[in-house]
């Protein structure tokens, strides 16, 4: 929850005056929680930036970012600008962001969202290699991680520091063994498959359902700009076939939640980013997309836990087992996967 002596400078910096009505809006990460506001000036979402995330320069570099999408067209939620130009708020330790609410649908999990979402991204990289200047972004990504041991060893020791979950001590650290080896078996595979090195692109960095909104059936928003980067475009490519293609069960213990990604969204999302880039995915690129998958399943999987002990409300050393399983199913088909996409 934003504390409300940040709320205050908020509506006095971009002149809300006092909201009609304020309330928590619980979607994303919890470590930027954002405040629904519905006032005389319009319905807006005020969000405090994430520990680690909120530093000026980089705020800055992705409102410009932001910015300039906005103006070549892109359906994307720019931050709103207070009397002052300004676009962010630094006061009390954290940075606050003001967008306007933007009603409409989360992705239904079809492919043909899928698909959708792939166009917008393959649109937002070839207008972002227009982008003007350098902008102080980070360059570090999911792909090749130098320390995926360490940081899985440390998600191991904070499972077993959790009292509340349930574990066994051997299978924790056979999974943490299996998903070590094979993160850094398909980092070799992705980097062997990329050998040709190509400019990094600007990318969107964390290119999932939960940061899009759907109207009438397309993409009217894009949103949460936080982990804008640079790197090879087809990392969020790999990530955006992930996010959409894994399926999450409702019973609480994610070890039976379904194992397989769906292979049909996997090539919709391919497809998709084809149809729109001025310059489709290379043999190259598509080579390494199962691999980059692998990697990225297991690293978003690994860092909360690493963090906590637990993937938000889902005890850690259950979860790892889910994501092992998943890694073990998609290790032999990605040769079979690369070649459907």
């Amino acid at each position: 929850m934003i504390a409300a002596s940040l709320l205050r400078s908020a509506l006095a910096h971009w002149s809300l005056g006092e909201p009609v009505s304020k309330a928590p809006w619980a979607r994303g990460s919890r470590q930027a929680p954002k405040c629904r506001l519905r006032s005389p000036e319009g319905e807006f979402i005020l969000k405090q930036r994430a520990p680690g995330r909120d530093d000026p320069l980089r705020v800055g570099a992705a409102h410009a970012i932001l910015a300039f999408l906005a103006d070549r067209g892109l359906p994307v939620a720019a931050p709103e600008r207070a009397r002052d130009g300004s676009t962010f708020l630094r006061t009390q330790g954290a940075t606050l962001e003001l967008f306007r609410f933007v009603p409409g649908l989360r992705a239904d999990g079809s492919a043909g969202h899928a698909a959708c979402a792939a166009q917008i991204l393959a649109r937002l990289h070839d207008t972002l290699r227009d982008f003007p200047g350098e902008v102080p972004l980070p360059r570090a990504t999911y792909h090749a991680v130098p320390d995926m041991r360490g940081i899985l060893a440390q998600a191991r020791a904070k499972i077993e520091g959790d009292d509340t979950s349930p574990r066994d001590p051997e299978r924790l650290e056979s999974a943490c063994r299996y998903l070590a080896s094979a993160y850094e078996d398909s980092a070799r595979r992705a980097d062997d498959a990329l050998s040709t090195r190509t400019p990094p692109d600007l990318l969107h960095g964390d290119w999932h359902p939960g940061n899009l909104i759907y109207r009438a059936g397309v993409v009217c928003a894009v949103l949460d700009f936080d982990s804008v980067r640079r790197g090879p475009r087809v990392l969020d490519v790999a990530n955006a076939a992930l996010q959409f293609s894994i399926e999450r069960g409702t019973d609480p213990d994610p070890r039976i939640w379904p194992v397989p990604l769906r292979r049909d969204v996997i090539a919709a999302v391919v497809d998709g980013y084809d149809q729109s880039a001025a310059r489709p995915l290379s043999s190259a690129e598509r080579a390494a997309l199962p691999w980059l998958i692998i990697e990225a399943l297991i690293h978003e999987s690994v860092l909360p836990l690493a963090s906590s002990g637990r993937f938000g409300t889902v005890a850690g050393a259950p979860f790892l087992e889910m994501v092992e399983a998943k890694v073990r199913w998609l290790r032999p088909r990605a040769g079979g996967m690369r070649s459907h996409t």
